[in-house]
């Protein structure tokens, strides 16, 4: 697995260093991101048994990577948002905190979630696990665009409340498309962590429901209410969700037992 990964390593230097031409470009991405996503399972199936690995170790990697990314979101925020100097602009700063409120949400259903329990006790869920945080960190970063076009749409002008006419050169900015890349990367974020940390059902269909609600928001509500109450509609389904994660006593539960049934089921194989 080492030689594996110290492979992959050369061939990431060498796409950022070495490649020139488009097609090359484009030929080596997509050959080095199939080996990353497919190695594990590669070199699980040449040995004959699963690689050893360290789980909360792996997971503190993960979870150092998505504070990387929730980051991301704080600088987007930070370079879209204008206070003026002149007045104080009460929109922008209702988003600002607003939006913040947001992410603070998204970190804590990302922490609440044990993975490196998850794959201490299920060493086969260490692929899922890991390709699904392609999936949460794409979401992320999409969040932080986002973030970034409504705070634009502020600042900016943009369609919002009146026709698409405007007398300057600038582009005019869609409300609407800014309200769905908030909503629509909330939405894969919180319906990506119970399938990947392997919850029940019950646990997705919750956050499939506040994820529609959200969509159902950006699509009917965008053009009626002022961008402050449209984020603020947004924080509201997500700020219950986490009440009811929280009073539920977090995830630990729902994990607690499906290891409980597992070992159950190791038991009972092993008396047979």
């Amino acid at each position: 697995m080492a030689c594996t990964s110290l492979f992959l390593l050369c061939g990431w230097v060498y796409l950022i260093l070495y490649a020139e031409s488009q097609y090359e470009i484009e030929l080596l991405f997509f050959g080095l991101a199939s080996l990353e996503i497919s190695a594990t399972s590669i070199v699980r199936r040449l040995i004959h048994q699963n690689p050893r690995y360290h789980a909360h170790h792996i997971s503190e990697r993960y979870s150092e990577f998505t504070i990387i990314a929730f980051g991301e979101c704080i600088i987007s925020l930070s370079h879209a948002t204008t206070l003026k100097t002149s007045a104080f602009n009460f929109q922008a700063f209702a988003i600002l905190c607003e939006s913040m409120a947001l992410l603070f949400m998204l970190w804590w259903f990302y922490f609440l979630i044990p993975f490196g329990n998850v794959m201490d006790e299920n060493p086969k869920a260490a692929f899922r696990i890991g390709i699904g945080h392609f999936i949460i960190h794409a979401s992320l970063a999409a969040f932080a665009t986002g973030l970034y076009l409504i705070a634009r749409c502020v600042n900016n002008d943009s369609d919002h409340g009146h026709s698409s006419y405007t007398n300057t050169t600038e582009p005019v900015l869609s409300t609407k498309t800014a309200s769905f890349m908030v909503s629509g990367p909330i939405t894969t974020f919180i319906v990506s962590l119970p399938i990947v940390a392997g919850l029940p059902p019950i646990a997705l269909l919750r956050v499939i429901f506040v994820g529609v609600l959200e969509l159902l928001i950006s699509a009917f509500l965008t053009p009626l209410v002022p961008l402050e109450i449209l984020m603020l509609l947004l924080c509201i389904p997500m700020f219950i969700l986490l009440l009811n994660v929280i009073w539920r006593g977090g995830v630990g539960p729902h994990l607690k037992a499906e290891i409980a049934q597992r070992q159950t089921e190791k038991s009972s194989q092993v008396n047979t």
